[in-house]
């Protein structure tokens, strides 16, 4: 592997734990979309503004393979966290889109 690519593989890493970090903070509690909310993350995500989004599926590996097969770069594959397992997607404004299966968790899962 060149060093640009060590370099550029390193930093994802790094853009992928700082993202965890910021979007546990962020997700301590779930939030309800309302109308308000959804144009407001519509505004951004074409704005190329927002940092994040996360998206629930209830079957992150068998999404991952229909986008994949449609053309779809993940930066992430399916992994398995304390909350779920997700997938990373970046769009081609820089935006992350997250794709979460969730699963029941509690705070000592994330000791």
């Amino acid at each position: 592997m060149c060093s640009c690519t060590a370099s550029a593989t390193a930093s994802a890493r790094s853009e992928i734990a700082q993202f965890r970090s910021s979007h546990r903070a962020r997700h301590a509690h779930s939030l309800v979309a309302d109308d308000n909310l959804a144009d407001a993350i519509r505004r951004a995500l074409a704005n190329g503004t927002h940092g994040a989004l996360g998206l629930r599926t209830e079957n992150c590996q068998k999404t991952f393979e229909e986008l994949t097969a449609k053309g779809v770069e993940f930066i992430q594959p399916p992994t398995e966290r304390p909350y779920g397992t997700e997938a990373i997607i970046r769009d081609n404004s820089g935006n992350w889109l997250v794709l979460v299966e969730r699963k029941e968790y509690s705070p000592v899962d994330f000791e």
